[in-house]
């Protein structure tokens, strides 16, 4: 769905990786866990996005990819080149 980050099992997963791969840790194995294995007072819905729209719309603003962000973010840190 254009304008929102799934955040399901699954790409969480390929998220990590990514982040540790952009960091220069290629043999770093990251395993998704799911939030049942860390009891929380906070009621979790099952599925949810976060939906960019709204912002967009409103300020009339261009939310770049996370991917790109993630780059940028790192590059300004000095983790990658």
């Amino acid at each position: 769905m254009k304008g929102t980050l799934d955040t399901h099992l699954g790409n969480v997963s390929i998220n990590n990786n990514v982040i540790a791969e952009y960091a220069g840790n290629t043999c770093c194995d990251i395993q998704p866990c799911h939030s049942n294995e860390f009891p929380s007072p906070v009621t979790r819905p099952a599925y949810s996005v976060l939906d960019k729209t709204k912002i967009k719309e409103t300020f009339g603003i261009h939310v770049p990819y996370w991917v790109d962000s993630l780059k940028t973010c790192m590059r300004n840190m000095n983790v990658i080149k």
